[in-house]
């Protein structure tokens, strides 16, 4: 295994983006310490920082105490990690897909942008004053 582990992070360049657990355990072993140990392995390999995006409160925990290199991740990442990674797009709500959603957002651009273009819109058509 960790031969193949050494390959992996030569050829991702020392980046190794682990998805989600599945792949974590597909790619370093079927139990959470095999993978952990893998970690180990990719780190003494010469792995400068592991993204764990989808890496739950159980696996990143345990990766993030058994490493001396970052633990990194988006989506199902949490405060577990040493940090995260969001597009500032999605947690602001900017791309129009936010305007009918429901999902939890520090902002929802999208639908701050709507109103003020429908607004606009009514004070040309009524031949009101635009603001500036």
């Amino acid at each position: 295994m960790q031969s193949v582990i050494n390959e992996k992070a030569l050829r991702e360049g020392y980046f190794l983006r682990m998805r989600d657990a599945l792949f974590f355990s597909h790619l370093l072993g079927d139990s959470l310490e095999e993978g952990v140990r893998g970690i180990e392995l990719l780190e003494q390999a010469g792995a400068s920082i592991l993204d764990f995006t989808n890496s739950g409160p159980v696996a990143g925990p345990d990766v993030v105490r058994a490493v001396k290199i970052p633990v990194i991740g988006g989506l199902g990442g949490g405060p577990w990690l040493d940090g995260r990674v969001r597009a500032l797009v999605a947690a602001i709500g900017y791309l129009a897909s936010a305007v009918d959603d429901t999902k939890d957002r520090y902002a929802n651009v999208a639908e701050i942008a709507l109103t003020a273009i429908k607004t606009f819109s009514d004070d040309v058509r009524a031949a009101r004053q635009i603001k500036k």
